[in-house]
């Protein structure tokens, strides 16, 4: 059997990317049997894990990342497959490589630099930041000449302060990237040598697997229709409520009653939030696909490169103390925390083509297939 290993936080993230490049493996390796690991169970929601390949194990670490040791040790000569670059990930990563085992890295998003966080984030997310003091703590005992204190300092100025990226930190002193990386583009191979400190043969370019569905939204007809696409601002910590409804209130008040208005819904977002725009007549809540629209608002989600590459009429709502990258901030056709600014935007008439050579450099072509291209270079 060829055995894949792939590591997630919680159990209800297997639901994405390891989900989606698991089937694909198993599309290209009749021989594959996979072993699903997590560090504990996300309480929000439960995780829908009917889809697991029929040659699959689920392991809970029970938060303590210690445990992920006998896996290795019972299972040398499989691949591993992770999501993200995480304190975590630094131990799961060490110890996969001190067992030598191949180990991967998917990007599983687009990242924003510094997130800012509310004051109550690290009460709403006590028990994560406990895992990574935790995973830290771990981390130590693999280096003796290095303590947890200066380990857990680094972790200040990366994730709370802000002023110091992995790549120039004492963690590098340790083991913890993966031996290849699957990234978007070129501008995300750059992001991760800067960031992490990947070098650049280990980097294989696979697209944006938000962009996999631009065809059959193109195919569909356009319609005079605004989409707002929703974030997790509030869900997360990372902006007050109030802040956010007064952003509902305002937009809602600038819709003409005649517009139809789509709702993009997060996985995790809180449609009680939306109030005000869910109680009109023309408002449509999608799960789904996106819609091929005239107009698209939002944010800084991840799923706004589809609708840069659909058309230019993209507006970005900025709030104070949240900075929007470039790669969006340089594709969208007005980014903006004025109210002026998004009631003009909402009374354009005229097309706007989009950036194609721009949006390429950031997020690749669209409609390629990230997840069938990541099975077949795994298999290689």
């Amino acid at each position: 059997m060829n055995k894949y290993i792939f590591f997630e936080i919680i159990d209800y993230s297997l639901m994405r990317f390891p989900k989606w490049v698991s089937l694909a493996i198993e599309k290209v390796d009749n021989n594959a049997a996979f072993i699903f690991v997590y560090m504990y169970k996300y309480k929000k929601s439960t995780a829908d894990l009917s889809w697991l390949p029929e040659n699959a194990t689920v392991i809970n670490l029970y938060g303590n990342v210690t445990n992920v040791k006998d896996v290795f040790q019972n299972n040398k000569d499989a691949k591993l497959i992770s999501f993200a670059i995480r304190p975590p990930e630094f131990y799961i990563v060490n110890q996969a490589n001190s067992f030598g085992i191949k180990s991967y890295v998917v990007q599983h998003g687009i990242f924003i630099p510094f997130m800012k966080r509310e004051w109550n984030y690290f009460f709403m997310e006590a028990r994560k930041m406990f895992y990574y003091f935790k995973s830290i703590f771990a981390l130590s005992h693999t280096n003796k000449e290095i303590g947890a204190f200066h380990l857990f300092k680094e972790l200040y100025r990366i994730y709370i302060a802000g002023n110091k990226r992995i790549s120039e930190s004492i963690f590098r002193e340790f083991d913890i990237l993966p031996q290849r990386a699957f990234v978007y583009s070129n501008y995300w191979a750059d992001y991760f040598k800067e960031n992490y400190g990947f070098k650049k043969e280990q980097f294989s370019l696979v697209g944006m697997p938000d962009l996999e569905g631009f065809n059959e939204i193109i195919s569909n007809t356009k319609e005079e229709a605004v989409c707002y696409i929703c974030q997790t601002l509030v869900e997360d910590g990372r902006l007050a409520k109030k802040e956010f409804i007064s952003f509902i209130s305002v937009l809602s008040g600038l819709l003409d009653a005649s517009v139809k208005v789509y709702i993009k819904l997060h996985p995790r977002t809180d449609i009680k939030l939306y109030k005000e725009l869910t109680k009109r007549k023309k408002t449509v809540i999608i799960k789904d696909k996106l819609p091929n629209c005239t107009k698209y608002i939002g944010h800084y989600s991840t799923l706004l490169s589809l609708p840069l590459n659909i058309t230019g009429n993209v507006f970005l709502w900025s709030f104070q103390g949240h900075v929007i990258p470039n790669y969006f901030k340089e594709t969208a056709r007005i980014e903006s925390g004025e109210k002026e600014d998004l009631e003009a935007f909402l009374n354009l008439r005229e097309a706007c083509p989009p950036e194609k050579d721009i949006l390429e450099y950031y997020f690749n072509k669209p409609g390629l297939k990230p997840f069938e291209q990541i099975a077949l270079l795994i298999n290689e």
